[in-house]
């Protein structure tokens, strides 16, 4: 619990990055660098915005060990991005950030923690407390009836979605249709956890030269695209459905 309030807190009222005009570092921010696998750097646009989420082992009351996944940082303005330096390598962003958030930033990229970004829709600077996601929570989740998504774009994130790019093999990478709403789920140990519902499949893009995974990317809300990508994180076997209204 004190975990989830720490993070809420943080991303509540840690202030979002200064809107720059120029390549120049707006005042008061500091530059950091970012590498990221090539697919998801792929999804990146300079000027365009993300919050960064770090996942790592927690230690129970029982002296036990689970991983989790908590979104320590919202509102990222992202910036000069520079692609691989080889083809299939990792490429680079820079991100700007205060502070504060630069401290966390740094204590969060050391050690054995893993780390992803998932990205906004244009003009989505809000910020919102957010709970850390553990593999216990999925297990007690049940279907909920769905909001009806607001129009959008093909190929846009809606307004208010997070988009995740998820690395899959490419027996499960062909039957995703791209701007089809599809529910997702994991097999684990506790049985099969419903991930995401309707969550609409923005781009399926399949292994190349430069980006050797095929890819998915994934909008949805940023509780279930941070329990995405705990799954990921886990190694756990993804499944794809149409999506389905509630029963």
């Amino acid at each position: 619990m004190w975990l989830s309030l720490a993070v809420s807190a943080l991303v509540l009222f840690a202030p979002g990055p200064a809107s720059a005009k120029t390549d120049d570092i707006p005042p008061g921010y500091r530059a950091l660098s970012l590498d990221l696998p090539a697919h998801e750097w792929q999804y990146l646009t300079d000027g365009g915005r993300l919050d960064f989420l770090v996942s790592f082992e927690a230690r129970l009351s029982s002296g036990g060990k689970r991983r989790v996944a908590a979104t320590l940082l919202q509102n990222v303005l992202v910036r000069k991005l520079m692609p691989p330096l080889d083809k299939g390598g990792p490429g680079t962003a820079q991100l700007y950030l205060n502070p504060n958030e630069a401290a966390y930033f740094a204590l969060s990229t050391n050690g054995k923690n893993k780390i992803t970004v998932i990205e906004r829709g244009p003009n989505d600077t809000a910020m919102a407390p957010t709970e850390t996601s553990t593999l216990m929570k999925m297990t007690r989740r049940s279907r909920v009836k769905s909001s009806p998504r607001p129009p959008t774009h093909e190929g846009l994130i809606p307004k208010g979605d997070r988009a995740l790019a998820v690395p899959l093999p490419l027996k499960i990478l062909q039957g995703l249709k791209k701007g089809s709403a599809v529910d997702v789920y994991a097999a684990s140990e506790r049985g099969r956890l419903l991930l995401a519902q309707d969550a609409l499949v923005l781009d399926a893009r399949q292994p190349t030269a430069a980006v050797p995974e095929g890819t998915a990317w994934l909008a949805t809300t940023g509780g279930f695209s941070q329990d995405i990508a705990l799954a990921v994180f886990e190694h756990l076997e993804l499944e794809f459905q149409p999506a389905q209204g509630a029963p």
